[in-house]
């Protein structure tokens, strides 16, 4: 979850359906973040596939 001034700006998840396997659950960004200057989506994929791979996902 990603925030400022204490306000959810967005979020993305997570859930371990075994086996290697995981699945992109919530995933928004709101609108004023979205894209330049922020990329804040980017930015929240990036951590879900580093935490991904750091943890044996090998299937999205």
């Amino acid at each position: 979850m990603a925030k400022e001034n204490g306000k959810v700006a967005g979020t993305i998840g997570l859930m371990n359906k075994g086996n290697g396997l995981c699945i992109l659950k919530k995933f928004f960004v709101y609108e004023p973040y979205r894209g330049k200057p922020h990329n804040l989506g980017q930015q929240l994929y990036g951590v879900f596939l580093e935490f991904a791979k750091l943890h044996g996902f090998s299937r999205i």
